[in-house]
Parts: C-alpha cells; sequence; structure tokens
C-alpha cells in the first residue's frame, strides 16, 4: 500500500475518532488511537512517527480549540496533516546535576556537552526561572538563591536533537539517546548518574518549555560529585565507539557487541536499589563478555575470566573466586535456601571491580586486533586457547581505577 493510501486510512481513522470523542465513546476513541498507531507503523514513511499520546493529544486539542467536530472534511484533512503528519524537529538540553567542568560540544554517547553560557538565551532564562521556584522547597546545603543558582549553571549539559512527526515521540526518542549516552558516564565513574529535568526547544524556537523532575535529595546510587578530567579523554573515546557500534557481521560474534552488551548492563546495575539485583546483573555483564549461548556457564565463565584477567601465578584463586560468585548468583535468582540470601556492599564492590577489569582487558585486547569472540584465528577465544596450550604469556592491561571521587 502506498504512503498516500496509508496517509488517507489514517485520515479516515481520525474523523471516525472525532465523532467517537465527541459522544463520549472513550473505548472506541482508544481503539481507533491504536488502530491509527498500528496502520502509521506498518508504512515506510509512518513507522515510529508517533505514538498514541501524541494522537489523543492531537484529537483532544483540536476538538478543545479547533472544534473538529464542526469543521467540515477539508478542515479536518488539513489539521491531520499539519499536527500529525508533519516532521518537526525539537532540540532538548539536559543538565546533570553533580557533574561539572566538562568542555563545550564534548561528545558523551550520542549527545554533545553544552556549558550554561552556550546555552540559547531562552533556554538559560527558562532554566533560570524554573530553578527559581524550585530553590523555595530544595534549599538543602545552599544558603541563598544565588548560591544554589551558580551551582546549577556549572552543571554538564547534555544536548540532543530529534526529528519525528509527533512531539511525544521526539520527546521518547531524546529521553532514550540520553539515557543510553549517560551508559558512557555510569561506566566511567561506576556510579548512576541521571537526568532530572529538561528544556525542549522548538526547531525555529518559536516554542519551549521544561519537562522532568527535580528533587532536593541525590539520588543513592550517586556516590559524590563528578568532575571532568583531561584524562579521562581516552576512556570517553573508546565507550563513545563502544555504545554507538553497529553489528557488521552476521556470523561472527564482536568483541565491541559484547562490551556494548555488557555495558548497558553495568550501567543498569548502578541504579538497581538493591545488592541482590546489582549482583545479578554484573553477573550477567561477565557472561555478555566471556561466554557463548551454548557454553556450560560457571565453569567457563570462571576459566576464561582467570585467563583474560591474571598471571599464571593467581589463576587458580580466581578461579575459584568467580565459580564461588557465579553459585551464589544461581542462588540468588532460585532462592532455593532456607534463609534468604543477603548481599554485602563489599561484595558488590569486589564483583564490580572484576566486571570492570573484564571490560577493560576486553578493549585492550580489541585495540589490539582481536575483533571477534570466536570463528576467527584472532579471536578472543582462540586468543584464550593459546595461553592454555601453548603457554604464551598474556597481554594485561594495566589495571584501570576509577577517576577519584570528589565531594
Amino acid at each position: 500500500m502506498t504512503s498516500d493510501a496509508k496517509q488517507a486510512q489514517i485520515i479516515a481513522l481520525f474523523k471516525r475518532a472525532i465523532k467517537s470523542e465527541s459522544r463520549s465513546d472513550r473505548d472506541k476513541t482508544i481503539k481507533l488511537i491504536q488502530s491509527i498507531v498500528e496502520i502509521a507503523n506498518k508504512s515506510k514513511d509512518f513507522k515510529d512517527s508517533f505514538n498514541a499520546q501524541d494522537v489523543d493529544n492531537i484529537l483532544l486539542t483540536g476538538l478543545g480549540f479547533s472544534k473538529l467536530h464542526k469543521a467540515s472534511s477539508d478542515v479536518v484533512e488539513k489539521y491531520v496533516k499539519d499536527n500529525l503528519l508533519t516532521l518537526r524537529k525539537y532540540h532538548f538540553y539536559y543538565p546533570i546535576y553533580y557533574t561539572y567542568s566538562y568542555p563545550d560540544n564534548f561528545k558523551i554517547g550520542y549527545c554533545v556537552a553544552k556549558q550554561f553560557n552556550s546555552l540559547p538565551a531562552n533556554v538559560k532564562k527558562e532554566f533560570e526561572d524554573f530553578w527559581t521556584r524550585e530553590f523555595k522547597d530544595n534549599k538543602g546545603f545552599f544558603s541563598n538563591l544565588d548560591q544554589y543558582l551558580d551551582n546549577r549553571k556549572h552543571s554538564l549539559f547534555l544536548h540532543v536533537t530529534t526529528e519525528s512527526r509527533g512531539y511525544f515521540r521526539c520527546i521518547e526518542l531524546a529521553h532514550n539517546l540520553v539515557d543510553r549516552s549517560l551508559e558512557v558516564l555510569r561506566t566511567i565513574y561506576r556510579s548512576d548518574v541521571i537526568a532530572q529535568d529538561y528544556c525542549v526547544v522548538s526547531d525555529n524556537s518559536d516554542w519551549l518549555g521544561m519537562g522532568g523532575y527535580s528533587h532536593g535529595e541525590r539520588d543513592p546510587n550517586h556516590r559524590g560529585a563528578w568532575y571532568y578530567l583531561p584524562g579521562m579523554n581516552e576512556e570517553f573515546n573508546e565507550l563513545n565507539e563502544i555504545l554507538t557500534h553497529t553489528k557488521t557481521q552476521s556470523k561472527k560474534i564482536e568483541v565491541a557487541e559484547k562490551l556494548k552488551n555488557a555495558m548497558h548492563l553495568m550501567a543498569a546495575a548502578t541504579s538497581a536499589r538493591y545488592n541482590e539485583v546489582k549482583y545479578v546483573l554484573l553477573c550477567s555483564a561477565l557472561e555478555a563478555m566471556t561466554l557463548k549461548e551454548q557454553d556450560y556457564l560457571g565453569l567457563r565463565l570462571s576459566e576464561r575470566i582467570a585467563f583474560l584477567t591474571q598471571k599464571p601465578s593467581k589463576r587458580k584463586k580466581v578461579f575459584d573466586e568467580i565459580y564461588d560468585i557465579y553459585t551464589k548468583r544461581s542462588r540468588i535468582i532460585h532462592q532455593d535456601q532456607k534463609k534468604p540470601m543477603v548481599i554485602t556492599d563489599d561484595e558488590i564492590w569486589l564483583l564490580e571491580g572484576i566486571a570492570y577489569t573484564v571490560f577493560w582487558q576486553l578493549v585492550y585486547l580489541k585495540n589490539k586486533g582481536y575483533q571477534f569472540f570466536d570463528g576467527d584465528e584472532n579471536s578472543i577465544l582462540d586468543y584464550l586457547d593459546k595461553l592454555k596450550f601453548a603457554g604464551q604469556k598474556p597481554l594485561l592491561e594495566p589495571w584501570r581505577k576509577p577517576p577519584k571521587q570528589q565531594s
């Protein structure tokens, strides 16, 4: 079916939704809205262009302000084309509180870092007005408004642009891009870094507004205030490349793809409230980096991590440690003991250290030419087999410590 035919279908369903909503038949209206989204998603031109919230908002706005239930068929058709079927672009600015000193236009994942002074004038004013209102209920450690505003202005700001046919779909896309980009910061700081508020501006700057939420207390998983240091550039370049990696080989497992999956899991672990959840996510990250689907999990995981990260004299000890960790992970999931499993903070720190050591060791090997996990003479598994059976010395990357925490 052609794009024009799909467009005609969408407009026809929208007209039916007008009549349904006018008659207060909300259940029918919702079904019609869902049908509009389904038809759009089956079209090459309109796929993922808008969501149900977009359709509902445009419908209710049209009924309230444009009196669509009284309008002619041609007026309704023009309204749908202008408000639902026309591409629109928005700029989003997310302040990342407690994260400071990033240079202007520094790349972080899919986003670009901005300093407050480089933001558009209308965006700066919007933030200042918002923070002024916020300060009344959020004084915290700040003695006056000027001090509060100065702290906010020194935050890292992430800028991302999205384009779609629906405003709420644009927001959805922006949130996803920013959250994935924050995985870079979460991996570097080993801490949950979140975007609480955002300012959105239309492409022609004739409309802007605030969104998100703010609160007076830091997220409990955010371990301090974080600062940019020039020495981080290498890590940022590596993590940006991993995050934006797209699979190029359909039959071979790429190391970059494994690192991307592991990075997602390790980043998710930083926001987990319960240690048991963190533990399982970090174990899953280790699986993502060292196992194939058909591997016997505990044994292979322990063996590969020991060979990947340690000199021969320390491998037996690390093998036993990893095997115990994986056994504990299984007990957490199945909870087959009479007494519930309790994971301490010290156990989390230990496992986190192992996960990040494996991660950076794989990055190091990838840069040395080990691009694939298996199926290649220079694959990671081939490298580990050579270590086991040929007596070669391991290529070990120096331990990478996280940047020093600054309060």
